[in-house]
């Protein structure tokens, strides 16, 4: 605020801003796009160390019928930009309060990197390529077939660098929206091998001519020799 005289007291904060990989955020922003997803009844978004230098974003939802949570994640990506979503999503079955009837953010859990889903081990080769991959950027290790992304703590991150990893080793381009349609190992290797189904094209054979079109390339190198015709490097 402003003193009569002029000078500007810094007073405090006001609202939940929080920074988080450079950026300033607002938790109440993201909590607000969280109760408009289906299948979501209250939220709340907390910043929690990483280490001392890192924080992440953890969510914390009470959920309705229907729920699923690579939806949610999905509606959180076509909304918020990659550094806004939560690092984790938690339900709870209600948010603690304090006597006056406020959020206590102090009794919510901590996040849990664990499953209950059964492991089940890669059946094919492309499987296994992705489980050891999904290992590699989720720093985690023997993950089955049927365990999903998000839980095992993906987020938006580690979703563009799965889609690196996966088309440096195997030649694919993955959408990034399509890991959170696809969020199992399972269910990405079917979509993968559907890209590499219709990766390539037949090449029709051209009409046999005297003289063929040019492409834009050679138009341009035909231009830049017109206007140094004495030069021989065309």
């Amino acid at each position: 605020r402003f003193l009569p005289d002029g000078t500007i007291e810094y007073i405090g904060r006001f609202d939940d801003q929080v920074k988080i990989r450079g950026y300033r955020i607002e938790l109440r922003e993201i909590e607000t796009v969280l109760r408009q997803a289906p299948g979501v009844k209250e939220a709340a978004v907390l910043a929690r160390d990483v280490s001392a230098e890192e924080k992440e974003l953890i969510a914390y939802i009470v959920p309705e019928k229907g729920n699923s949570l690579p939806d949610l994640y999905q509606h959180l990506a076509g909304t918020l930009p990659s550094y806004m979503i939560p690092a984790s999503i938690i339900n709870i079955s209600r948010m603690p309060l304090t006597s006056s009837g406020k959020l206590d953010r102090f009794a919510l859990p901590e996040p849990e990197n664990n499953t209950s889903v059964t492991y089940m081990a890669p059946r094919t080769l492309i499987e296994a390529d992705l489980a050891h991959i999904w290992e590699d950027v989720l720093n985690k290790q023997h993950i089955g077939i049927r365990d999903d992304f998000f839980q095992l703590g993906g987020q938006s991150l580690k979703a563009a660098a799965l889609v690196s990893r996966i088309h440096k080793k195997l030649n694919v381009e993955l959408p990034l929206s399509e890991v959170f349609s696809y969020p199992t190992v399972e269910s990405m290797a079917v979509k993968l091998m559907s890209l590499k189904e219709h990766a390539f094209t037949q090449i029709e054979p051209a009409d046999q001519r005297d003289v063929y079109p040019l492409s834009f390339s050679q138009k341009r190198l035909y231009a830049l020799h017109q206007l140094a015709d004495d030069s021989t490097g065309y």
